[in-house]
């Protein structure tokens, strides 16, 4: 599958919670999330790599969480997991690792997920957000990886992202 990453330089931008008027949008930084590990678990694109037992064994290792969760109606319909840890000389990087998962394909709803991806990105001043979708993640998450700020990891290899 296609690892992307967004380089991100700008201004800080913060909320913990929000309204689309469509979807309710949540950030957490809790080490433990039952809920979202229950919606992981019952979603065919739920791998471990997303789940908050994941955060913890990666918080050994100086990784912390973040998770955007996006719900509709009070259950959980979208979020992705973002690992921020700092680096030396570098700043802090951001891990997505086989998210974002979503519980239906919508195109206000990944649009929404992968914006506030950018917002947490420039408010943690993240360096380089590495979003790894999936093993088994839609064409259309792609898509909106691929028309927004994200590149493919391979074309920036090669400059030309």
């Amino acid at each position: 599958s296609a690892i992307f990453v967004i380089v991100i330089w700008g201004e800080v931008l913060g909320l913990n919670e929000m309204s689309t008027g469509l979807f309710k949008i949540k950030v957490s930084h809790e080490i433990e999330d039952h809920e979202w590990d229950t919606f992981l678990e019952k979603n065919p694109s739920g791998q471990h790599e997303q789940t908050s037992l994941w955060a913890q064994v990666k918080a050994l290792h100086s990784w912390q969480p973040v998770r955007v969760v996006a719900s509709d109606r009070g259950a959980i319909v979208a979020g992705a997991q973002v690992l921020v840890r700092k680096v030396p000389f570098v700043g802090s990087i951001g891990y997505v690792s086989k998210g974002p998962v979503f519980a239906f394909d919508d195109n206000a709803l990944i649009e929404i997920v992968i914006d506030r991806l950018c917002r947490i990105a420039r408010e943690y001043r993240i360096q380089y957000l590495i979003v790894h979708p999936p093993d088994t993640n839609h064409a259309l998450v792609k898509f909106v990886l691929e028309g927004s700020a994200f590149c493919l990891a391979l074309q920036l290899t090669y400059g030309y992202c």
